[in-house]
């Protein structure tokens, strides 16, 4: 069976945080037009600085399952569970 293609994100070749390299490899194209392609869109359409903010929080890295929003995701969890842990220890204590 044939490997999948999946659009993730290259850190191999990458100059900020590689979202455009994965664009290329996944559609098969040339980095630099990517590249080139997604400054226009920034400097005269101005969505593409957006577009490459989210894709960068919702694509994983090459090889990895794991995305940005997960470990975000992860660490709030974490803080709130950490924030009821100590309110309920600082509940008991006035009891």
């Amino acid at each position: 069976m044939a490997d999948k293609k999946r659009l993730e994100r290259n850190t191999e070749d990458k100059i900020i945080a590689g979202v455009a390299s994965g664009v290329a490899d996944f559609f098969g194209i040339d980095r630099s037009l990517v590249r080139v392609l997604w400054a226009i869109a920034v400097l005269f359409g101005g969505f593409g600085g957006l577009i490459y903010i989210i894709l960068w929080i919702v694509l994983p890295e090459a090889g990895q399952d794991r995305t940005v929003a997960d470990d975000l995701r992860e660490k709030v969890e974490d803080s709130q569970a950490s924030k009821e842990a100590e309110s309920d220890d600082g509940d008991d204590s006035t009891e």
